[in-house]
């Protein structure tokens, strides 16, 4: 799908709208990725999904240069593990936001958990809220088995993701020795094993 949508939808559209220079190549990347959106099924929650994909891709390449220069005037430029988890953390929070529009079944539901984060947020900056009820698993209305899954699940991607970026591959346990990558192995079995859901469940991609 992605290659089809690069060299029918997107390639077609950039060299259509090359006299507008780098505006072009925006505009082909937002209309690409909102009707990756769109592909998704016939509602506004997933052309939101795609076009907010689509613009995170234009602000990161539109601010490369200032993003370079903030991190060195900042100093963190001279330490790379503090840019990269900046990276990740940053990719991490703003595709999570774009989940609210494609999970939700409707833009009005989509609203109504956007306006209830602003809300929490803007009560956390004004110190309404304590940073301790912030973290309480128990406001989130889930266990402490599951808020400790998920907790872990979230560094364990993350961990993942930043060795990938290191060794430059996702085969990233390739050269470790056989009893560390078992040690691996089992543990993403394990998991599954606790944390899957195995009753008669549709996969999520067939309603589409």
């Amino acid at each position: 799908l992605s290659s089809w949508l690069r060299d029918y939808l997107y390639t077609p559209l950039a060299f259509a709208w090359r006299k507008a220079g780098t505006w072009g190549i925006y505009a082909s990347l937002l209309v690409t990725f909102a009707l990756i959106g769109l592909w998704h099924g016939a509602n506004w929650t997933y052309v939101v999904f795609g076009t907010l994909q689509g613009f995170y891709i234009v602000c990161s390449l539109a601010k490369k240069k200032f993003r370079r220069w903030l991190l060195a005037r900042t100093g963190i430029a001279k330490i790379p593990w503090i840019e990269t988890s900046l990276a990740i953390g940053g990719t991490f929070l703003f595709f999570s936001f774009s989940l609210v529009f494609f999970r939700a079944v409707s833009m009005s539901q989509a609203w109504q958990i956007v306006e209830k984060i602003a809300d929490a947020f803007v009560h956390f900056l004004t110190y309404a809220v304590h940073w301790r009820d912030v973290l309480n698993y128990q406001n989130l209305g889930v266990g402490i088995r599951v808020f400790l899954l998920v907790c872990t699940g979230i560094c364990a991607l993350e961990y993942v993701e930043w060795l990938k970026a290191k060794k430059g591959t996702p085969f990233i346990f390739d050269d470790k020795p056989k009893p560390v990558r078992f040690v691996w192995y089992y543990a993403l079995v394990f998991s599954i094993l606790i944390a899957g859901s195995f009753g008669s469940q549709a996969f999520i991609y067939f309603k589409f």
